[in-house]
């Protein structure tokens, strides 16, 4: 779950993680946190939940997904795969990772399962708009 005012990742409140979204398990190259400071990924961490309860399923099952936002409820039969891409998609957006948090101001305006020109359009829109507003 997503708070919609501050685009932040929820956590779930189900205990630890698990022991792979540790730095000092598998710290990617480029990472710039700190291990003292931040023991755990926070992308890797806002994923956990959504990896754990689709652990059983097989990428290419159809399966059901209903979203539902302040807005409007959204109903697809698709992939396993595609559900849970447009899931993650949201999370490493709002997750506080440093590198995906450019897209963070996308996540308001989330569209589930756009293609890929729903999704450049929307990308083009918000980075011509927010240029705009920086050079009044």
């Amino acid at each position: 779950m997503i708070d919609s005012q501050t685009l932040k990742v929820v956590d779930s409140g189900t205990g630890g993680y698990p022991e792979w979204p540790r730095l000092e398990f598998n710290k990617c190259g480029h990472c710039s946190l700190s291990e003292e400071t931040t023991p755990h990924c926070p992308l890797s961490t806002s994923i956990s939940s959504a990896v754990r309860r689709f652990e059983d399923i097989l990428s290419y099952e159809e399966i059901e997904v209903e979203v539902v936002t302040e807005r409007r409820a959204i109903r697809k039969s698709l992939t396993a795969q595609q559900g849970l891409s447009a899931l993650l998609g949201l999370i490493m957006a709002t997750s506080g990772f440093p590198h995906t948090a450019y897209f963070k101001p996308m996540a308001r305006f989330h569209l589930p399962f756009a293609t890929e020109d729903e999704t450049v359009d929307r990308a083009a829109s918000l980075y011509l708009l927010s240029q705009y507003f920086r050079n009044d």
